[in-house]
């Protein structure tokens, strides 16, 4: 039976994920899913005088009067996919507010002051949709792994991939993975380990670093800070949101049951505020050049990132407590904001934090990178710090579960607060030597390199609705990564796309 493929287009990359279809339609099936009518158009266009089939997913914003058997609905998929729609709940800032407890300036979404059973109703509406879509003999490609398509996938075994960030320079992989890595990364940093097991010095390692440099690793905690709150910054932030809101309202584009109208206009106002208050109580390395320093960079909240692959404990004041309770006399925490949420949260939350007697807040113009050098561990819940941390020579106690950092023998998964308190007792042991150190960070640079492809177009590409020719270089790559991803195509069709 040929084989069909979906393919989800949403608001992100919809010229490439089109394109990508475009190829596969020379031979095989190919269903779009688009997430609204301007996603359709794109692929329409895309297609030329073609018809692609697409099908447009419903408008879950809207507000619908719930079966009466909307939990017994959500009672049975549980069983089936092993899932809790709680669980689902709390990755959407829309339904759950995507428990967000330490965002607490971040505007409500009107939906989630919705029924358990509306809530409920919406998930049972999306996993109807797509169990109708995911029949026969499907795979199905997305921007990221989406949880109610990709738990279908995994319940009736079908293989799903996803083009996702390295997280190094503009680097990108596919992966087969539930959150964000797969099979490839995962075996490669396996082998690595094993390769660097026996290694006595850092020259027996038999893994050359020359590819892996620290420019490419693109510093994710950049003290950007200072330049997003000028009052001239604000001011402009400001007249665009309101000229945008009032735009989209007046043209009646506005997303149903969303954020109230402005709701995002004190967040604005208070930026600038409560950077100048982080400026104020916030400490440089130079302050504590003496201490010991454990290092903890807050995270952008919401993101998919967060709330979607790393939802086990992603509560950043949980975090900062159980680190507290856990380190000796000697150290201090530095928690760094993420420059990009200041305002998100209510200045209460910096000030209860800072009442801590060994937790301090860093001066939001200081360098991640700084801290990072100074710490002798790292605190990382998901994203790009982990592996920064890595690079740079230092342990991590890491608090997601999927991060590929958690392979490497000096990454501790803390999954309670024992796990915590033995992961930071061993770092203070000296367990962890510089050998150590310089393995891991071998391991992971190579992992990195050889499951990933130079795709420097992408990140200028997110709204794009041309042909983009990347996406023979794109499919490309996922075939050669998954050899058998894709079923049925014909030798001519990866000949032209070898050249």
């Amino acid at each position: 039976m040929t084989q069909r493929v979906v393919i989800i287009v949403r608001s992100e990359q919809k010229g490439l994920f089109a394109s990508i279809g475009l190829l596969l339609s020379e031979d095989l099936e190919v269903l779009f899913v688009a997430d609204s009518r301007d996603a359709a158009n794109v692929i329409k266009k895309i297609f030329h005088n073609q018809k692609p089939n697409i099908l447009i997913e419903p408008d879950y914003r809207k507000l619908t009067q719930p079966e009466a058997n909307s939990i017994k609905k959500a009672q049975e998929r549980e069983e089936i996919y092993d899932i809790r729609y709680s669980l689902i709940i709390s990755m959407d800032r829309a339904l759950g507010r995507g428990y967000l407890i330490n965002v607490d300036n971040y505007p409500i979404v009107k939906r989630a002051n919705w029924t358990r059973q509306q809530k409920f109703d919406v998930i049972n509406r999306r996993f109807e949709f797509f169990e109708k879509v995911l029949v026969g003999n499907t795979v199905l490609i997305s921007q990221w792994p989406e949880v109610v398509p990709t738990a279908i996938c995994n319940t009736l075994g079908k293989k799903h991939f996803h083009l996702v960030e390295a997280r190094y320079g503009s680097r990108m992989m596919w992966s087969d993975g539930d959150r964000l890595r797969g099979t490839k990364i995962r075996r490669i940093l396996e082998e690595n380990i094993e390769k660097t097991r026996l290694a006595n010095t850092c020259s027996e390692i038999p893994i050359n670093p020359s590819n892996y440099t620290a420019s490419g690793l693109g510093k994710v905690g950049l003290a950007l800070g200072a330049k997003l709150v000028t009052r001239h910054a604000t001011l402009k932030e400001i007249f665009k949101y309101i000229f945008r809101r009032l735009q989209l309202t007046l043209i009646g584009r506005g997303k149903s049951n969303s954020y109230p109208f402005l709701a995002w206009l004190p967040i604005i106002l208070k930026r600038r505020r409560h950077f100048l208050y982080l400026s104020k109580i916030g400490l440089r390395p130079v302050d504590l050049a003496n201490v010991r320093v454990a290092y903890f960079p807050l995270q952008m909240e919401p993101e998919i990132s967060l709330q979607q692959m790393g939802y086990e404990l992603n509560n950043a004041n949980e975090v900062i407590t159980w680190i507290s309770k856990s380190i000796s006399a000697s150290t201090i925490l530095v928690v760094k904001e993420q420059p990009k949420i200041l305002g998100h949260r209510s200045k209460m939350f910096y000030r209860n934090i800072a009442m801590l007697g060994n937790v301090v807040f860093s001066d939001p113009g200081v360098d991640s990178w700084d801290w990072i050098r100074q710490s002798y561990f790292v605190v990382s819940i998901v994203g790009g710090v982990g592996q920064e941390a890595v690079h740079l020579g230092k342990p991590v106690v890491s608090f997601g579960r999927d991060q590929i950092i958690n392979q490497l023998p000096t990454v501790f998964l803390a999954r309670t607060y024992e796990n915590v308190k033995e992961a930071i007792d061993k770092i203070d042991s000296g367990v962890i030597n510089e050998l150590n150190l310089e393995k891991a960070k071998r391991a992971l640079g190579d992992a990195i390199y050889k499951s990933s492809f130079e795709l420097e177009e992408y990140k200028d590409s997110f709204h794009g609705v041309d042909f983009d020719e990347t996406s023979y270089l794109v499919l490309n790559e996922l075939e050669k990564a998954f050899p058998n991803a894709i079923e049925n195509r014909s030798l001519h069709s990866r000949t032209q796309l070898e050249k």
